[in-house]
């Protein structure tokens, strides 16, 4: 699973999806770096490994042939 969006709610989806048995997310996109580095830090520690991308282009995040679906948590004005 790829993430793009990483505010309030983007961050709730993560923590959300990450108690699911049936989902990996492997890749994160944001326009804050700061979000980015945060998302993927604490994606990382749950899975205790270091798998986790991320990207400022989602353009990029979906050229991986290894995400099967995406959650997108932007504001309307995206």
């Amino acid at each position: 699973m790829g993430i793009v969006g990483l505010g309030s709610m983007g961050m709730r989806h993560v923590k959300g999806f990450l108690q699911e048995r049936d989902c990996r997310i492997v890749a994160v996109c944001d326009v804050d770096a700061e979000r980015r580095a945060a998302a993927v830090r604490a994606i990382n520690k749950h899975y205790a490994n270091s798998d986790c991308t991320a990207w400022n282009d989602f353009r990029e995040l979906l050229s991986r042939a290894d995400i099967d679906t995406l959650c997108i948590s932007v504001p309307d004005h995206w």
